[in-house]
Parts: C-alpha cells; structure tokens; sequence
C-alpha cells in the first residue's frame, strides 16, 4: 500500500506533493534494535516514510518529483 503524506504523515489529496509512505509485507515494519528512530521514520498508522517527494494523479500514478531526505553514494 502506498500513499503520499504532508509532514505530519497525513495523505494529502490528488495533485498535492507530499512525501511516498509505504506499508506492506515487504516493507519493513520498524528498525530493529532502533526503536527511538521509529517515530522519525514512519507514520503513526505504521507507513513507512520513503525521502521521495511526489505527487499521486486520480488514476493512482506516482509521479517522483523531489528527494527529502539526503542520499550518500559510494
């Protein structure tokens, strides 16, 4: 399941930017051995906050527009 969130990790409407949130089986539920980061990381309903700005148009198509969180590459 995916959806894009303001801040606060509210959905936001059609149209809006606001940040991918994810959550399923293959999305991990929580850091292990990290539990004071959880709340940084995830919504209150338990979706993961990916880094990636987007925007949701009304057939449900992802469109990646930003990047939020800072990226390291080796």
């Amino acid at each position: 399941d995916a959806q894009i969130c303001d801040d606060d990790g509210n959905p936001v409407a059609i149209g809006e930017r606001g940040e991918i949130c994810m959550k399923g089986a293959m999305v991990m539920r929580e850091y292990w051995q990290r539990a004071h980061e959880n709340p940084q990381h995830f919504t209150k309903s338990g979706y993961f906050k990916s880094g990636d700005i987007a925007i949701m148009d009304s057939a449900g198509f992802i469109k990646i527009v930003d990047r939020k969180k800072d990226m390291i590459w080796l």
